[in-house]
């Protein structure tokens, strides 16, 4: 009588060793990519944000072009809003007297930075002669935004005046999160042109 042979049994299951090896392995690459995940999302939130305020830099520029008239930016000294408005409160125009049609004015704008972000002026640099540096913020001009009277009460960076050529001054600050690392934006005073730098680290400065 011919025997065939005992087919192989099949594994039902892992062992506690294989399962405790597998948990390892996963741990330790969960340790490898995580943190460097959270840094890059960290490091993109941060450089966005800067992003975003250089924009409205140009934004501003842009207005003293189009409209002739001389606006100013300015951020929230170790604080999280920057804001651009004209430099003066405007004459109002009496449509009744003129036919002149005039074009829409520029509305003033406000911009916060994440949670977790701030201004800080440590490096900071406003090299502008001769130009009105140390303008208080007039309250009026920031009717049209909201919570104006908490805004009204803010501790401002000086204006940062540009010209009805789109010319400036010029000046640099930071934006910092909270693991001290800081984005510059620095603005060209003869282009009055807004860039932002490499970000950088000064936990040590």
């Amino acid at each position: 009588m011919q025997r065939h042979p005992t087919p192989p049994r099949s594994r039902s299951a892992y062992t506690l060793l294989e399962l405790l090896l597998a948990l390892a392995v996963m741990a330790v690459l969960a340790g490898v990519t995580i943190p460097s995940a959270l840094r890059m999302y960290a490091d993109s939130k941060l450089t966005d944000a800067a992003e975003k305020v250089r924009a409205m830099v140009g934004e501003t520029r842009m207005h003293s072009i189009t409209t002739g008239e001389r606006f100013q930016f300015r951020y929230e000294k170790d604080g999280r809003h920057y804001l651009q408005v004209p430099l003066e409160v405007p004459v109002p125009v009496d449509t009744s007297t003129t036919t002149i049609v005039m074009a829409p004015r520029p509305k003033s704008t406000l911009g916060t930075l994440p949670e977790g972000l701030h201004f800080t002026t440590e490096n900071a640099k406003l090299i502008q002669p001769g130009a009105p540096t140390g303008l208080p913020l007039n309250p009026d001009l920031l009717s049209e935004l909201p919570d104006s009277k908490d805004l009204a009460s803010a501790d401002w960076s000086d204006a940062i005046v540009f010209a009805e050529d789109g010319s400036a001054v010029d000046a640099s600050w930071l934006v910092v999160d909270s693991r001290k690392q800081a984005v510059p934006v620095e603005v060209r005073g003869l282009t009055g042109a807004a860039t932002i730098a490499p970000m950088f680290s000064f936990k040590d400065r």
